[in-house]
């Protein structure tokens, strides 16, 4: 792929600069010589690649900070909280890892929520806008906007979730292994995902996408709530059940909703949705891994609606839990009878009919395909 770049050194910095500048582009990739001048397109600027790394740098550090701060004062914040009936759940890390995964979910959400929701009528200039300042992002004056201003306030708020969402993922990663918290799954999943945002974020485009790919976080909180209270005892039931449902109706708009929208979106305009700068084979590593998340999401919904469904709604009969309790080692139909679910049961379906069967087994699916969700769906 042909890709040239105004190098804002050009026209500030001696010829032998310029040469060098130009010589290490070129030997990257990310620049073509033609008749031994500097060829003169939009790109990103030099200055601001050493403010993106130092800003990912801090990012990394706070993250990887706030985790051991939490970890060192979990006695202090877990005062009062029961001890779960699951033994790992009562360990420090996990607690702390549990709660940092929910307070930058949170953040990142208030930053790219209102940015999905502000593009999505937006023009393509907009949607597929790209800026040459790495640090921040801005648009650029040159852009051709309605407002240039108040889009340029939009792209850093993207721009700055992505990179906290990049350097979370890049520390939990590290955090992870070091503690055993980590599945090989689990470390496949951060490496694409650290991949995906460290060029997206890198190169300061596509933000109607990194938006709606971020916005998927706003199911998180409600997940980790749930996940941290659920064997904790009957006083979170009430909570648990409402979180659940709640993290359920998020999962189908941002999960299955919004993020096939932009994946198919970003199929339709792949030839226009970035610049040329950028190199051919990260495209379409951006394509794939996009495309694949997904169908992930797609692919469990059904499995979920299948398992959970039926046997909330009494069609199988009571299974042993295939993750036992440590302590208590329930059964499903135990835990079922405690958390005060499963009312549409096998003796009571004949009367499927009634709206309250009805709702209360739709209640039951959700909470149960939440419960029993596996690590990776967060």
């Amino acid at each position: 792929m042909a890709v040239a770049f105004q190098i804002d050194v050009a026209g500030t910095s001696p010829p032998a600069l310029q040469s060098h500048w130009w010589t290490e582009f070129d030997q990257l990739g990310l620049a073509t010589v033609t008749s031994g001048a500097l060829a003169e397109v939009s790109g990103p600027s030099i200055e601001g690649i050493s403010t993106l790394v130092l800003s990912f740098a801090c990012w990394t550090a706070f993250w990887t900070g706030l985790f051991y701060a939490l970890s060192a004062t979990a006695d202090r914040w877990m005062r009062g909280v029961p001890a779960s009936t699951k033994a790992h759940e009562n360990d420090k890390y996990w607690c702390a890892r549990n709660l940092i995964g929910g307070i930058h979910a949170t953040f990142v959400a208030m930053l790219t929520v209102p940015a999905c929701i502000a593009l999505l009528t937006a023009p393509s200039s907009s949607r597929f806008a790209h800026s040459r300042y790495l640090g921040s992002c801005p648009a650029d004056p040159g852009m051709e906007l309605d407002d240039v201003e108040g889009w340029s306030v939009v792209f850093q708020g993207v721009a700055l979730a992505g990179l906290a969402f990049t350097s979370f993922t890049f520390a939990d990663l590290g955090i992870s292994l070091v503690h055993g918290l980590a599945t090989a799954d689990f470390i496949v999943h951060h490496i694409v995902f650290v991949s995906a945002g460290m060029i997206i974020r890198g190169w300061c485009v596509l933000p109607f996408n990194a938006a709606m790919l971020l916005a998927m976080e706003v199911s998180t909180p409600s997940l980790n709530y749930l996940v941290f209270f659920r064997h904790r005892g009957e006083a979170y039931e009430s909570a648990v059940k409402k979180h659940g449902i709640v993290f359920v109706v998020l999962y189908i708009i941002f999960r299955l909703g919004v993020n096939s929208y932009g994946a198919v979106l970003l199929w339709i305009h792949r030839k226009d949705a970035v610049p040329g700068v950028i190199p051919e084979w990260q495209v379409w590593f951006l394509l794939s891994a996009v495309s694949a998340g997904v169908a992930v999401q797609i692919f469990w919904f059904p499995a979920i609606v299948r398992t959970f469904g039926s046997e909330m709604c009494g069609f199988t009969e009571d299974r042993p839990d295939p993750d036992r309790d440590e302590l208590t080692q329930q059964s499903l139909g135990q835990r079922r009878h405690r958390l005060g679910i499963g009312s549409c049961a096998s003796d009571t379906f004949s009367d499927v009919r009634s709206r309250a069967c009805v709702t209360n087994c739709l209640f039951d699916f959700a909470l149960m395909s939440v419960i029993n969700c596996p690590r990776p769906c967060a």
